[in-house]
């Protein structure tokens, strides 16, 4: 159980340093301070949360889960949908999407090796070892994006990571390829386009906030791969390379509350600003690609996939990593490039 900041909060930052996940955020729309519910557990270590402890005016209090809220009117419209036909999207199918779609799936199965910097790397040779794709994890996706974790933490995340987190990677890959310049422009997604891709909104099992964490956690995890990468001549297309970025950008999270009337503030949506990183420069770009100096490289995304990862990533794993690697091998819808 989470737990909310209510109204009377003086702010004197005296519970902040104490929570151990960094739960409670000093926040401009209230005076005061927020918790954020998705990380906060209850400090299920101690009988009594560090944050009631330190609060001496007794501004905290269990965040008791309210059944019958409204959602989140994130957008009055419609919700957009990728997938127009209802079954299938084209998206972004370049290698370095392949790889981190294969980073995501394997996790600590692929040969990781530590590199110069003492840091966890997984480096990946293209065109008979002419060129590599080398792979590191970012400390912090939202605020330490290009700071790439140490290797002891890199190695307990990536046993960590969540393979339905690979749904989130492919449904941004189709998300892009809708953008002229995806390397310089951004989309935004909210928690009930996921909801709806993934299916979640099906899960009855699952509160609000149960779905929210699993929905951000498996967006953090997308965002946390960095890539750098050094690809050779190929045809016309000249050879390039570029440093470590990450693959995604997650440049802003905002969350949705709604107050009751004891003055707590319940989590009731999620919305992600995301931008692809510099390889869409070089395999997502139209214009350059008429001018043979990039790639434009595409395939075909059918939504029945996320079904089936969604529905079997516990007990067929091995059959979840297949369908992904026949994703990209079979290359459904073709590509150019």
């Amino acid at each position: 159980m989470a737990y909310t900041i209510k109204d009377g909060c003086i702010s004197c930052d005296s519970c902040r340093p104490q929570c151990p996940r960094g739960a409670i955020k000093p926040q401009a729309k209230w005076e005061g301070y927020w918790i954020d519910p998705t990380l906060c557990n209850n400090c299920q270590d101690v009988e009594v949360a560090r944050c009631v402890q330190s609060c001496d005016i007794g501004s905290l209090s269990p965040l008791v889960p309210k059944k019958g809220r409204r959602k989140s009117t994130l957008l009055p419209a419609a919700i957009a949908d990728i997938f127009l036909s209802g079954k299938t999207t084209p998206f972004a199918s370049s290698m370095v999407i392949w790889e981190a779609c294969n980073v995501l799936a394997q996790r600590q199965h692929l040969p990781w090796q530590t590199d110069v910097d003492g840091k966890l790397c997984y480096r990946r040779p293209v065109h008979r070892g002419r060129g590599e794709i080398r792979f590191r994890l970012a400390k912090n996706p939202e605020q330490d994006y290009s700071v790439a974790m140490a290797e002891h933490e890199a190695t307990e995340t990536i046993a960590n990571f969540d393979i339905r987190a690979t749904c989130l990677h492919l449904i941004f890959a189709a998300y892009a390829i809708t953008i002229n310049s995806p390397w310089e422009e951004s989309f935004v997604i909210n928690d009930q386009h996921i909801e709806q891709y993934l299916d979640l909104d099906k899960r009855k099992d699952l509160n609000k906030l149960d779905k929210l964490t699993l929905i951000k956690d498996l967006v953090y995890q997308s965002c946390q791969l960095l890539v750098a990468l050094d690809w050779p001549r190929q045809g016309k297309v000249k050879a390039f390379s570029f440093d470590e970025q990450p693959i995604w950008h997650l440049a802003n999270t905002e969350y949705y509350f709604e107050k009751d009337v004891q003055g707590g503030r319940h989590l009731i949506g999620l919305s992600f600003t995301i931008r692809s990183g510099i390889w869409a420069k070089h395999f997502l770009n139209k214009q350059d690609y008429r001018n043979q100096t990039a790639f434009y490289q595409y395939g075909t995304l059918p939504k029945s996939l996320l079904t089936e990862v969604m529905s079997n990533w516990q007990q067929h794993e091995g059959e979840v990593r297949l369908l992904l690697w026949l994703l990209f091998k079979l290359r459904l819808g073709g590509t150019i490039g």
